[in-house]
């Protein structure tokens, strides 16, 4: 009788194991928390931080502690660094700059399509070699902030990855031939997306005496009071413009 209860009592306690082990083979570490460090689920609520804002990356670890935020993206233990990227390493500032710009980043990537993935890589391709550039600057450090900071920018702007107001359209001249759309972005600093005539560019907000003035490549957008006065390319004649009802 005695071997016989020792024999349940195995037999129960390996039935219970099986089935625990097999309950959480059946669960996502995403959604419990499994295997995922606690470092990346900041809120407490058992899922991973990326899947809030679709920034997850398949190619990291998520079971390792997660980098701290003044951490680069990139290995500062690189044998060959430029001096850019030496100043990101070494400045706290910039390395959460840096950070923030790689989830800016894998964000737009989540949101374009396929076909203008290899144009959105080149873009950034092109940001790096202007941010190591920046060597050339009066002002090297503030010249890679300031890059850090429009690149984000821009980033969240085109691919709607923050809050939007508008669009908003003016009527130019008093003419439907000449109608821009403004979209502004809350992000840091400011910008806009107009579109005029099918074309359609980003703006930085500039400082000004008076109203909101945003300022393109070739375009200029100065709004004060319901009104805006708006230029549309390399010395172009300014256009008076009015929000349409």
């Amino acid at each position: 009788m005695q071997i016989f209860r020792i024999i349940s009592a195995i037999l129960i306690i390996f039935l219970l194991n099986t089935a625990t082990s097999a309950l959480a083979a059946n669960q996502s570490p995403a959604v419990t928390g499994l295997q995922m460090h606690p470092s990346w689920d900041l809120d407490g609520d058992t899922i991973n931080d990326c899947e809030l804002d679709d920034t997850c990356d398949h190619t990291i670890d998520y079971s390792k502690p997660r980098m701290s935020p003044a951490t680069p993206s990139f290995d500062c233990n690189k044998a060959q660094l430029n001096s850019s990227e030496i100043m990101v390493c070494k400045d706290p500032r910039l390395s959460i700059l840096d950070r923030k710009l790689n989830q800016v980043f894998r964000a737009a990537k989540f949101k374009v399509e396929d076909t203008n993935l290899p144009t959105l890589k080149a873009e950034q391709r092109g940001w790096i070699k202007g941010r190591d550039d920046c060597w050339k600057a009066e002002d090297h450090q503030q010249c890679v902030y300031k890059s850090y900071l429009f690149r984000i920018a821009e980033l969240q702007a085109w691919y709607r990855l923050v809050p939007a107001n508008g669009p908003v359209r003016y009527l130019c001249e008093g003419t439907p031939k000449k109608e821009v759309d403004a979209t502004f972005f809350g992000t840091d600093p400011p910008t806009l997306i107009a579109e005029y005539q099918d074309s359609p560019t980003l703006m930085y907000i500039q400082p000004s005496g008076s109203g909101a003035k945003y300022q393109g490549r070739n375009e200029t957008f100065w709004e004060h009071q319901g009104e805006a006065m708006i230029t549309w390319g390399y010395d172009a004649v300014e256009m008076r413009c009015k929000i349409m009802p």
